[in-house]
């Protein structure tokens, strides 16, 4: 038996012949988009920036968009745009949106909730008022592809770059949206972002809630996309909505502060005394500069800071007791430029000072 096993030929080896994808087949498509993936996707950066800043990986990002499936399975698909705008149209979401692109997917997810969605917090300042968000938009493929584009790729909240509408009564479209960042606003480059940052201003001191202070309406105003009127005007209570439309001043910090700005615990503190105040117009872009000062700038808008309100309470507390005392001139104050300021009195459901 030992012999006969040994004389035995040995068998020939087959030839393995490896088949070449064409991409008709799945498992070569799918294995050629793993490599696209793992080529234009950088696990290890946490926002898109890097996208914008290289044209050719801006271009391999736009395609990837374009050829990706939609998903089957969304709980947006529930949505429907009113018979008011276009009547059956419903948002589209491609697969993997929220994975490979988290910072645009949660802005697409909160515009189209806004609008569509009643139970939203945000429906009652959109869609309860005819907003709507346009048949482009709605495709989640066309919304990243602009955003990708317009360099719209920071998270939503942060005090980096903002979707604004022209109009805003209008829609959510191409037409009626730009892309503008804290740095140009900052700047105040051309003249219509001038009379804009004059005109917000303005409507502020004319009219605006005891409880908003510049900040939490500038937040609404330009991160959350408001109208002026519900930014001035809708109580806040940072309780109950915990900033989601109101000044954050962390976010703020890390999203806009440098090499040349102040300390993060200098920015708080000042933002805690401009909160104080009450009315006091203060721009959040001002108090990031060392040599800033709450105290001048109250003096330079005729206000009382923090500190001279209370040290003004605490002679009125000692005049109570000193019957000689004269306290006909309590009601009023006169300010550095010898003009007579109102006192502001404290409200404590609101721990601001209000006129």
């Amino acid at each position: 038996m030992n012999n006969e096993t040994t004389d035995q030929k040995p068998k020939k080896k087959r030839k393995k012949y490896k088949k070449k994808h064409t991409g008709t087949c799945r498992y070569g498509a799918r294995r050629d988009r793993s490599h696209i993936i793992a080529r234009i996707f950088d696990e290890n950066a946490k926002d898109l920036s890097y996208i914008t800043c290289n044209e050719e990986l801006l271009k391999l990002h736009l395609q990837f968009v374009s050829e990706s499936p939609y998903s089957t399975s969304s709980a947006l698909k529930k949505l429907t745009v009113p018979e008011g705008a276009s009547k059956g149209l419903h948002p589209k979401i491609f697969d993997n949106f929220d994975k490979r692109y988290p910072c645009i997917h949660e802005r697409w997810v909160h515009m189209v909730r806004s609008c569509l969605d009643p139970q939203y917090p945000a429906y009652k300042y959109f869609g309860a008022k005819g907003i709507y968000v346009s048949r482009d938009f709605l495709d989640s493929k066309w919304f990243c592809r602009w955003c990708l584009r317009n360099g719209l790729t920071s998270k939503l909240g942060s005090y980096d770059k903002y979707l604004l509408r022209r109009k805003k009564n209008g829609n959510y479209s191409p037409v009626n949206c730009y892309v503008t960042s804290e740095k140009e606003l900052r700047n105040c480059k051309s003249i219509k972002q001038v009379l804009d940052s004059l005109y917000v201003v303005k409507r502020y001191e004319e009219n605006h809630h005891p409880s908003v202070s510049y900040m939490t309406m500038y937040s609404r105003y330009y991160v959350w996309d408001w109208s002026l009127d519900d930014a001035l005007t809708i109580e806040y209570d940072n309780h109950l909505s915990a900033d989601q439309f109101g000044f954050s001043p962390v976010n703020f910090y890390n999203s806009v502060a440098d090499e040349t700005s102040c300390s993060q615990s200098t920015f708080l503190s000042r933002v805690h005394y401009s909160y104080l105040n009450g009315g006091f117009i203060c721009r959040p872009y001002d108090m990031l500069k060392p040599e800033y000062s709450v105290s001048e700038e109250c003096a330079k808008q005729g206000r009382l800071s923090y500190k001279q309100q209370w040290e003004r309470n605490r002679k009125e507390q000692e005049n109570k007791y000193n019957p000689y005392s004269d306290t006909s001139k309590s009601d009023h104050i006169v300010s550095s430029n010898n003009e007579d300021v109102s006192v502001y009195s404290y409200n404590k459901d609101f721990n601001v000072y209000s006129q």
